[in-house]
């Protein structure tokens, strides 16, 4: 039945390719099941479901559209992260066509061509569909001259943001800037990132765990079940994170010669 519905919303608007639904039209069908359904959101699964399928057995790698699956491409291990893996990249945030297609062909680069891990990738594009969604529909980012660019700035400082997060979030900007330069959109860079850049300093969190604490476990270790045992055998004796250790497997364990080796993503 959500089929259904979803065939005649798109009969109605004359909408022709599904990958491209935009969040007005996505709102508007929501509208639509509220009308019919007391579960909506179960309802709403028939839009993500039918785009994933169109994606995944397109002949070509439909780049177009506003969400791509990452069942599609075929990545190297060390890109993904088992304990948190990326399932999509979303691009349906930004409203602007033409900022959008950019942020597409940017994320393009990077999966396609870059080595980054997708997550790295993720975290990079969020930051840039946060500064597209501030000029959305009222300007290309590729006409955003450096005094609109220090507004959105000076509002990322007041914001209460951490200094190295700030930075981080400067150089995702200039990253994408320069792939706007090389790619000729624009024909320079509309801002020198030293002029933002802020003086940063480790910051260590004390995480320590009491000796008296770990041992008492250790004398106690026996009397629990096996694998909560070897979890906390592997976290005390190799320091590994758990999101890690909860991902190995048993080709994880190996020899080289004499030297016993544990591999981790």
């Amino acid at each position: 039945m959500p089929l259904h519905w979803l065939y005649d919303f798109c009969t109605d608007d004359g909408i022709e390719d599904l990958e491209c639904l935009g969040l007005h039209q996505i709102h508007q069908f929501e509208k639509i099941v509220e009308g019919k359904v007391v579960n909506v959101k179960n309802s709403m699964q028939i839009i993500d479901n039918s785009r994933k399928i169109l994606f995944l057995t397109a002949p070509e790698i439909h780049w177009h559209a506003n969400v791509w699956y990452m069942e599609r491409f075929h990545l190297a291990e060390d890109r993904l992260n088992p304990s948190s893996p990326v399932q999509r990249l979303s691009f349906i945030e930004v409203t602007n066509q033409k900022n959008r297609e950019i942020l597409q062909e940017y994320a393009r680069y990077h999966v396609g061509i870059g080595g980054l891990t997708i997550a790295n990738i993720r975290a990079q594009l969020y930051e840039i569909k946060k500064l597209l969604e501030y000029f959305n529909d009222e300007i290309s980012i590729c006409q955003v001259d450096k005094n609109q660019l220090d507004g959105y700035f000076r509002e990322l400082e007041e914001k209460d943001t951490k200094d190295d997060t700030f930075n981080k979030r400067i150089v995702c900007y200039l990253k994408f800037d320069q792939f706007l330069n090389v790619r000729g959109y624009i024909k320079e860079i509309p801002f020198q990132p030293e002029y933002y850049l802020k003086k940063t300093y480790p910051e260590h969190h004390d995480r320590t765990v009491e000796e008296e604490v770990y041992m008492e476990i250790l004398h106690k270790l026996h009397l629990f079940p096996q694998v909560p045992r070897l979890i906390f055998f592997h976290l005390w004796c190799t320091g590994l994170r758990i999101s890690e250790l909860c991902t190995l497997k048993g080709d994880a364990y190996y020899w080289d010669g004499e030297d016993a080796w544990l591999k981790v993503y």
